[in-house]
């Protein structure tokens, strides 16, 4: 048995399997776009501004965004682990990654074509070559750091009220974004903007992604696991 708060969790993600494809797919992409927007604005500020506190609070609008607008984003579904009789899970993940992807190299091939990241280009490159120069290792734990951040905040939004929500879902994000741990989707962005900027693709943004999608899932099932082990009542 589980407390209230795992069983009204458990009721979010039950909800979810009843989706059909189409409200995944538009869900999952619209996720993809508001994280590339929010990822977009946090450049702006990290460039102009230079400021990481302000930038980092800018990105964690846009999981604000998301939880509010029934989005679905890969990182805080791995939160679905939490009922895991529920079929499909993973198949459902992978799809909801992919259309996650999809959303962002839509967005980024819109912004690309209206001209609006030339002006942070050098920005883009540097992070991009940055986070693909990472050790394995660093990927991998990095991602796991951020996604259990992420659901962290992806479950204190799923039940607060109001300004507590806010806090809840913009602080955890915050961390992860001021320590620079690595979060998949976010990180699409980053080297979508990359690619359409210098015109070619580096093998090594691939390898990033894969191994900060396993830190991610990992991230995300620990805290899972945390949330089993401290709310289970018998």
């Amino acid at each position: 048995m589980y407390n209230a708060h795992v069983k009204a969790y458990q009721k979010i993600i039950s909800a979810k399997f009843t989706q059909n494809r189409a409200q995944l797919f538009s869900r999952s992409i619209l996720a993809g776009v508001v994280l590339s927007l929010a990822g977009f604005i946090s450049v702006i500020a990290a460039t102009t501004l230079q400021n990481p506190i302000i930038s980092s609070l800018l990105f964690s609008f846009g999981l604000v965004l998301i939880i509010l607008l029934g989005a679905e984003l890969f990182t805080s579904n791995c939160l679905v682990i939490l009922k895991p009789r529920q079929r499909k899970i993973f198949s459902r993940l992978l799809l909801i990654y992919i259309f996650n992807f999809l959303g962002v190299v839509i967005i980024t091939t819109f912004l690309w074509g209206a001209g609006l990241l030339e002006n942070y280009q050098d920005n883009i490159m540097s992070s991009a070559t940055a986070k693909a120069d990472l050790p394995l290792i660093a990927m991998l734990l990095s991602g796991a750091i951020a996604n259990f951040l992420v659901c962290i905040a992806a479950w204190l939004g799923s039940h607060e009220k109001d300004a507590t929500k806010l806090v809840g879902i913009i602080f955890p994000v915050m961390i992860f974004v001021m320590i620079k741990a690595e979060h998949s989707i976010a990180n699409m962005f980053i080297f979508s903007a990359a690619t359409l900027g210098s015109g070619h693709f580096e093998l090594t943004y691939l390898n990033n992604i894969l191994w900060v999608t396993l830190g991610n899932v990992i991230g995300g099932f620990l805290f899972a696991l945390i949330l089993y082990l401290a709310h289970r009542t018998s």
